[in-house]
C-alpha cells in the first residue's frame, strides 16, 4: 500500500485521521501527517515545518492521573511501553510528565522511578554552603549541599524556600538516590546580613524535616577537623592577669588570616603582655562572637596547668570567653645552636602549656586545641622572638 500524505488542516484531521490510521496499521503501511515521505523506520510521523510560525502544533499523549508508580486499574493490563502523560493530581503521586510501563511498574522516560521519594534522614548537622560566606547588599550565588540517608530512589518535586535574609534556596526536580545521598539546592539573592551572621533554611523533602543553618563562615561536617597555624611578634601585649583588656592590636587574627570560625565563634588568642623570659605568661585562649547576634554557648576547658568552664552563658555581638587565665608561653630555655648539649632531667611546668576546650553552640559540639610556642629565631635576644600558634577544631556533633 503506498504512503499517506494527510495535509495538516484541522477539519481533515479530526475526521479523517482515525480511519486512515486503523486501515495504514491494519495493512503495513505508513502514516505521514505533514510529510509526504515518512522516515522508512516510523510508522508514523507528524511533521510541523510546513506550518507558519505562531501556528506549529505539538503531539498531545493521553493524559490521566495514576494512582500509584504499579498502578494497572487506571489502565487495565498496560502493555510493556505503553505511554501516557500523568497529570500528578492524584495525592499518592505527584509526578508530572511522560510515563511508560515497563513491564512492572510506571517509569519517567529516563527510567527512573515515580513513586514518591522518602528519605530515612536528613543531615542539616553536615549541610555545607559554597561559597561559604555572603555580603549584605552584595548578590550572592551558591550552592547549599544537605546530605541524607536511607533514599528510596523514589522522586521529589521542585521546592523554593524563603527569602530568609534576602535569599532562597531553589531545588529542582528529581530522584532520591538508593541509600546515602546529597541535596543541592540553588541559593540566590541579595543578603541582607553579613557571614558570620547565620541564614537557616527550614527543610522539609522526603517525609523528614531539619533546620539548614548556613553563612557562618568555614563550616565542617560531624568527625571533621581543621589544623591551623599563624605567626605574630612575642614583644606585644598589654593589659597583663588584667583579662578584660580588648584591644585589637593584641588579636593573633590581627596579624593572620583565615582563623578558624565556627557557627559565629571565632577561635583566637590574645597577648597579654611581651615575652620576656622562661616562664613568661603572655596571653590566653579566647572565643569571640563575631556571629552579628547573641550566641548562647557551653564551654570546659583544661590546660596542663588547670581548667576552666561555665554553662549558659549569652554572648553578644563581640563580646568573648577568656579560656584560661593566662597560659605559660616563654622562651624557655632560650638555647641556640651555639649553647652546649645537655640532657633535660628536670623538665619545668611553667615554660610552655597546651589549653583543650571543649564548646557547644548551635546545638554543634567542637573540641578545640591551642599549642603556643616561642620560637627565638637561634638568638638569645628577645626582642626577634616570634610566637608560633597552632590550632585544631574539630566537629564531635
Amino acid at each position: 500500500m503506498k504512503n499517506k500524505l494527510i495535509p495538516i488542516k484541522h477539519v481533515q484531521l479530526k475526521f479523517i485521521i482515525p480511519a486512515v490510521l486503523f486501515m495504514n496499521l491494519q495493512l503495513s503501511g505508513q502514516v505521514g501527517i505533514g510529510v509526504e515521505n515518512p522516515d522508512p523506520s516510523a510508522i508514523l510521523e507528524l511533521n510541523v515545518n510546513n506550518l507558519a510560525a505562531g501556528s506549529k502544533k505539538g503531539f498531545l499523549g493521553p493524559r490521566l492521573a495514576l494512582a500509584s508508580n504499579t498502578d494497572v486499574a487506571t489502565i487495565p493490563n498496560p502493555a510493556t511501553g505503553l505511554l501516557v502523560f500523568n497529570s500528578g493530581t492524584n495525592v499518592n503521586l505527584n509526578y508530572v510528565g511522560y510515563v511508560f510501563w515497563n513491564g512492572t511498574e510506571w517509569r519517567k522516560l529516563d527510567g527512573t522511578s515515580i513513586a514518591i521519594g522518602t528519605v530515612g534522614t536528613l543531615n542539616c548537622n553536615s549541610v555545607s554552603l559554597t561559597p561559604d560566606t555572603y555580603t549584605s547588599g552584595v548578590p550572592y550565588t551558591g550552592t547549599m549541599s544537605v546530605p541524607y540517608t536511607g533514599g528510596n530512589g523514589g522522586s521529589y518535586p521542585a521546592q523554593s524556600i524563603g527569602p530568609v535574609n534576602g535569599l532562597t534556596a531553589t531545588l529542582v526536580p528529581g530522584n532520591f538516590s538508593n541509600g546515602a545521598g546529597t541535596l543541592y539546592y540553588n541559593i540566590t539573592g541579595t543578603p541582607t546580613v553579613s557571614s558570620p551572621s547565620v541564614t537557616t533554611f527550614s527543610i522539609n523533602i522526603g517525609g523528614k524535616t531539619c533546620s539548614a543553618a548556613v553563612g557562618s563562615g568555614s563550616v565542617i561536617s560531624v568527625g571533621q577537623e581543621v589544623f591551623w597555624s599563624g605567626e605574630a611578634p612575642a614583644n606585644i601585649g598589654s593589659g597583663g592577669l588584667n583579662a578584660t583588656t580588648n584591644l585589637a592590636a593584641n588579636y593573633l587574627s590581627n596579624y593572620t588570616t583565615d582563623i578558624p570560625v565556627m557557627d559565629g565563634m571565632r577561635f583566637d588568642y590574645y597577648f597579654i603582655d611581651a615575652v620576656s623570659g622562661a616562664g613568661t605568661i603572655s596571653g590566653l585562649p579566647r572565643l569571640v562572637n563575631v556571629s552579628g547576634g547573641n550566641l548562647k554557648v557551653n564551654f570546659s576547658a583544661m590546660s596542663s596547668v588547670q581548667n576552666f568552664g561555665s554553662s549558659n552563658i549569652l554572648l553578644g555581638p563581640n563580646n568573648f570567653i577568656n579560656l584560661d587565665d593566662g597560659i605559660y608561653n616563654g622562651n624557655g630555655l632560650n638555647m641556640t645552636t651555639s649553647s652546649t648539649p645537655a640532657n633535660y632531667t628536670s623538665p619545668s611546668t611553667s615554660h610552655t602549656e597546651i589549653e583543650t576546650v571543649d564548646l557547644w553552640v548551635n546545638n554543634h559540639w567542637y573540641r578545640a586545641n591551642y599549642y603556643p610556642v616561642i620560637d627565638n629565631n637561634n638568638t638569645t635576644n628577645a626582642s626577634d622572638d616570634i610566637r608560633k600558634i597552632s590550632i585544631s577544631v574539630k566537629r564531635l556533633k
